[in-house]
């Protein structure tokens, strides 16, 4: 993060527009930079991150206000893309926070899919983008809303979304077969189209409701696949 630090401070002039760059400065003193630009390939990702601000104004040491902030994840097949009214940059910790109205969007394989949530965090110590409040998750195939979710931002792990406390209101490609659901925690993993429910999982079919320690549902061919200490309720 020491890296982002220089950058911020020593970039070229070109970069910003209107701006104010103190190299030394008292602990109090305020810096303010608009038209914020920075740029950085992750060898460890695979991936280049491109964060842009309408401003940055210095808060404490290694801490950082960002305003009409967009942060671009920009891998080999997917885009992520956060966006959100207010965040803060956390630099000894290397951590970027979004709050108010947030809305990330990502692409992966012409895979549209978009979480709107309040406060969204990005590790890029861990390679983890997370939010423990209220998140509701839209995609072609399934409509989830949840208390939270997690993505590992890394190229080496299975492409997938962590819900936790996950209520899925509609979800498959026949609109006569829309299924909904809940479980503790619910895996999408989105590019085998695949829904993955553990923890008081229980899915609703056409009147009928099967409930189990975990169901795994392909959206596409909208069945059931698998099932463990499953039981059957007839709603009718």
């Amino acid at each position: 993060m020491y890296q982002l630090f220089i950058l911020i401070f020593l970039l070229p002039l070109s970069l910003f527009s209107n701006e104010k760059i103190i190299n030394t400065f008292p602990v109090d003193s305020l810096i303010n930079i608009n038209s914020l630009y920075w740029e950085i390939q992750n060898d460890i990702t695979k991936s280049k991150n491109l964060l842009t601000a309408s401003s940055l104004i210095f808060l404490k040491e290694d801490e950082y206000k960002l305003t009409k902030l967009s942060f671009n994840i920009i891998e080999e097949n997917s885009v992520k893309i956060i966006k959100s009214d207010l965040g803060q940059f956390l630099l000894d910790t290397n951590i970027i926070e979004f709050n108010n109205n947030v809305l990330f969007s990502m692409n992966s394989k012409n895979i549209d899919m978009s979480i709107s949530s309040e406060f969204i965090i990005f590790d890029n110590n861990l390679h983890i983008i997370y939010s423990n409040s209220k998140t509701s998750f839209e995609s072609e195939l399934t409509k989830i809303s949840s208390e939270g979710f997690k993505i590992l931002n890394n190229s080496l792990n299975k492409k997938q979304i962590t819900f936790s406390k996950g209520t899925i209101s509609e979800a498959g490609t026949q609109n006569n077969l829309k299924i909904s659901g809940y479980a503790d925690e619910i895996n999408y993993q989105y590019e085998e189209d695949l829904l993955i429910l553990i923890g008081s999982a229980e899915i609703t079919d056409r009147g009928m409701t099967i409930k189990a320690s975990e169901i795994h549902y392909d959206l596409v061919a909208n069945k059931i696949i698998k099932s463990l200490e499953s039981k059957l309720i007839n709603n009718s």
